[in-house]
């Protein structure tokens, strides 16, 4: 039976919880005992700098999905405060002003107010309670239903629902492929998913100088334009293209669909990762031990730089595509990420100002020296990579895919989040570069028409039933699962997903929901 209360009932709630939390922080301020105040300050003053750093950042309060957007983000940190700068003064001067109230002699009077007696018990916890509160909160929402109230006790209770989280989850048990080949297809089938390239800043799409190299094979890959990604973190386009989420059955397909290692497997195809981003030993976009059994060779691409190892995972490609022994590849490259400045060397500075995002000036002035930097990275390393890819390439055997896996807010609405971002998302975060290479007369020419068709309206959503379509399944069997390939007539609207996609929810509350961007290539570039 459903119940019904009044209306007023959820702002009261409301209410009681902020003044818990304001009792909570005098108390813990007040407390005689160094301890508490320690432990309290320990746990509420980096939630207080954490809250305001990413309300500056993004203009929004930071809650669940945020959250985790940022923890499996972490080892980015120490580049994420380089390229925030100085807006990360404020919050370092709340956690140094809060650690400093904390720690310091409360006043006479609060020797009185904890006499012992009823009241020393209650005193002793009553700092750390709001975070028990919220925390069942947001455990009771499926992690929501927090939003408003303070960072200072809600950030510790939103991670200790993220610790829950990854605990109970478990592993996700996916359908068996239970369709098999029906034609015949090219002896390689490789996807490359390159790291925050925006498709603008090619110049087969847009020309502004930032990749002569690539211009200069401008014949060898067929242009599907500008497409959009799956999401604008990371994890979450790669989870859409390792499983080909069908985003008009988006949640169960997330769930259920098998991996493309094992339609691979079932299709002949020896699978081949090569990872040029993470560190060796590690595992990268939400990349789990169960699917790398299904990886017949797990690679890390050699290099002391993102560019080196990039350039390696080049060489590795087409030495693979040379085989005899049918191959699936999927390649991750490291790509361009921030802080742009900083990577580039001093000879190869062909955009000025570059100084990055760390500079005084107005915002139009700073936006254009964040640009300028992130071309001439664009061009130090993107550029690089392909003219080293293309160099006396052949794709006899093969057919190649590249796309990246999220654009860039080059502080095109103010936010200084480049991607990734859950609320205000820009549609560059989503604007992402597709192209198809092979010298398969036959597959070509079928490319060809496809990019014609499909011109500036692909989408990450198309790639994975396209990949399924070159492996020799039958179209009718992978449209109801996965969705439209690229050879299929898209849909005119785009969408990415906003933030990081969870597998699994928490064991109580509901599902979450996903958060979609719509938007339109129509006068996007600049």
């Amino acid at each position: 039976m459903r119940l019904f209360y009044p209306a007023y009932i959820g702002p009261i709630g409301f209410l009681l919880v902020w003044a818990l939390c304001l009792f909570g922080l005098a108390v813990g301020m007040l407390h005689p005992s160094i301890r508490i105040r320690f432990s309290a300050a320990f746990i509420l003053c980096p939630a207080a700098a954490l809250g305001l750093a990413y309300r500056n950042s993004t203009g929004a309060d930071l809650d669940f999905p945020a959250l985790a957007g940022l923890w499996e983000n972490r080892a980015f940190a120490d580049e994420a405060a380089t390229f925030l700068g100085p807006t990360l003064a404020a919050p370092l001067m709340v956690l140094a002003l809060g650690f400093l109230l904390f720690l310091a002699p409360p006043p006479a009077l609060s020797g009185f107010c904890f006499a012992p007696g009823f009241w020393k018990p209650i005193l002793l916890i009553a700092p750390f309670v709001p975070v028990a509160v919220i925390f069942f909160l947001g455990l009771l929402r499926g992690g929501y239903g927090t939003l408003g109230l303070p960072d200072t006790y809600k950030i510790p209770s939103l991670l200790v629902l993220l610790a829950m989280d990854a605990a109970i989850t478990g592993k996700v048990e996916r359908d068996p492929v239970d369709i098999r080949p029906t034609r015949s297809s090219p002896r390689h089938i490789v996807l490359v998913v390159d790291e925050s390239v925006r498709a603008d800043f090619l110049d087969l799409n847009q020309d502004r100088g930032v990749t002569p190299g690539l211009h200069r094979f401008r014949d060898r890959p067929v242009n599907f334009g500008y497409a959009s990604a799956g999401g604008n973190c990371s994890s979450t386009s790669n989870l859409i293209l390792r499983y080909g989420i069908d985003p008009m059955d988006f949640n169960a397909s997330l769930d259920r669909n098998p991996s493309l290692w094992q339609y691979a497997k079932a299709a002949g195809y020896a699978t081949v990762y090569i990872e040029a981003q993470a560190e060796r030993g590690t595992l990268n976009n939400r990349l789990s031990h169960t699917e790398t059994r299904l990886i017949d060779q797990f690679i890390y691409a050699e290099g002391s730089s993102e560019k080196d190892r990039d350039l390696d995972a080049a060489r590795l490609i087409k030495m693979h595509i040379q085989d005899t022994i049918p191959r699936f590849i999927f390649v991750i490259k490291a790509g361009v990420h921030f802080p742009f400045d900083h990577r580039v060397p001093d000879t190869a500075l062909h955009f000025h100002p570059h100084q990055g995002n760390n500079s005084p000036d107005p915002l139009e002035k700073r936006r254009e020296a964040l640009t300028n930097a992130y071309m001439n990275l664009v061009r130090w390393s993107i550029d690089a990579w392909f003219s080293e890819f293309l160099q006396n390439a052949v794709f006899e055997n093969a057919v190649i895919i590249y796309t990246s896996d999220h654009g860039q807010n080059l502080l095109d609405n103010g936010l200084l989040f480049t991607h990734c971002v859950v609320e205000n998302a820009h549609s560059h975060e989503g604007l992402v570069p597709l192209l198809a290479f092979t010298d398969i007369p036959s597959l070509r020419s079928r490319l060809k028409e496809a990019a014609e068709l499909n011109f500036n309206r692909a989408s990450h959503f198309a790639i994975t039933p396209t990949l399924l379509d070159l492996m020799g399944f039958d179209p009718s069997e992978i449209v109801t699962r996965h969705g439209l390939s690229l050879f299929d007539t898209l849909p005119e609207e785009r969408r990415f997903v906003t933030g990081v996609l969870r597998e699994r929810t928490l064991a109580l509350g509901p599902s979450q929901p996903i958060r979609w961007k719509i938007f339109s290539v129509d006068g996007l570039t600049r």
